[in-house]
Protein backbone atom coordinates (compact mmCIF):
# COMPACT_ATOMS: atom_id res chain seq x y z
CA UNK A 1 0.00 0.00 0.00
CA UNK A 2 1.20 3.20 -0.78
CA UNK A 3 -0.24 5.90 1.01
CA UNK A 4 -4.01 5.81 1.35
CA UNK A 5 -4.17 3.61 -2.18
CA UNK A 6 -3.74 -0.31 -2.48
CA UNK A 7 -2.90 -1.85 -5.37
CA UNK A 8 -3.56 -5.30 -7.29
CA UNK A 9 -1.56 -6.74 -10.11
CA UNK A 10 -0.87 -9.55 -11.62
CA UNK A 11 -2.87 -12.33 -9.91
CA UNK A 12 -2.61 -16.00 -12.03
CA UNK A 13 -5.03 -18.56 -12.93
CA UNK A 14 -5.08 -22.08 -13.52
CA UNK A 15 -7.92 -23.91 -14.66
CA UNK A 16 -8.15 -27.09 -12.48
CA UNK A 17 -8.70 -24.46 -9.56
CA UNK A 18 -11.42 -22.49 -11.27
CA UNK A 19 -14.17 -24.18 -9.15
CA UNK A 20 -12.41 -23.15 -5.76
CA UNK A 21 -11.61 -19.38 -6.86
CA UNK A 22 -8.46 -18.88 -5.11
CA UNK A 23 -8.15 -15.83 -7.31
CA UNK A 24 -11.43 -14.29 -5.76
CA UNK A 25 -10.47 -15.63 -2.33
CA UNK A 26 -7.02 -13.67 -2.74
CA UNK A 27 -8.56 -10.71 -3.88
CA UNK A 28 -11.04 -10.64 -0.88
CA UNK A 29 -8.48 -10.85 1.66
CA UNK A 30 -6.09 -8.01 -0.44
CA UNK A 31 -9.58 -6.05 -0.24
CA UNK A 32 -10.22 -6.69 3.12
CA UNK A 33 -6.33 -6.22 4.48
CA UNK A 34 -6.81 -2.39 2.45
CA UNK A 35 -9.68 -1.94 4.18
CA UNK A 36 -7.89 -2.83 8.09
CA UNK A 37 -5.30 -0.74 7.26
CA UNK A 38 -7.95 2.43 6.15
CA UNK A 39 -6.85 2.46 2.37
CA UNK A 40 -8.93 4.99 0.68
CA UNK A 41 -9.24 3.28 -2.71
CA UNK A 42 -8.42 0.00 -4.09
CA UNK A 43 -6.82 0.30 -7.33
CA UNK A 44 -6.99 -2.96 -9.71
CA UNK A 45 -4.48 -0.74 -11.89
CA UNK A 46 -4.70 -1.27 -15.68
CA UNK A 47 -6.83 -3.32 -17.80
CA UNK A 48 -10.72 -3.90 -17.99
CA UNK A 49 -10.71 -7.20 -16.96
CA UNK A 50 -14.32 -8.52 -16.29
CA UNK A 51 -13.88 -9.89 -12.64
CA UNK A 52 -12.23 -6.12 -11.68
CA UNK A 53 -16.00 -4.81 -12.54
CA UNK A 54 -17.94 -7.68 -10.21
CA UNK A 55 -15.82 -6.37 -7.30
CA UNK A 56 -17.01 -3.07 -7.71
CA UNK A 57 -14.23 -1.36 -10.18
CA UNK A 58 -15.08 1.65 -12.38
CA UNK A 59 -12.93 3.20 -14.50
CA UNK A 60 -10.77 5.93 -14.01
CA UNK A 61 -9.13 8.21 -16.67
CA UNK A 62 -5.71 9.40 -15.85
CA UNK A 63 -3.74 12.03 -18.13
CA UNK A 64 -0.45 12.47 -19.03
CA UNK A 65 1.34 15.45 -20.09
CA UNK A 66 4.90 15.95 -21.47
CA UNK A 67 6.35 19.25 -21.83
CA UNK A 68 9.44 19.64 -23.85
CA UNK A 69 11.86 22.74 -23.94
CA UNK A 70 12.17 23.83 -27.66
Amino acid sequence: MAGERASYCLSGFDPAFAELSPGMLLIAHAISEAMREKAGCFDFLRGAEPYKYAWGAHDLHTYRRTIRRS
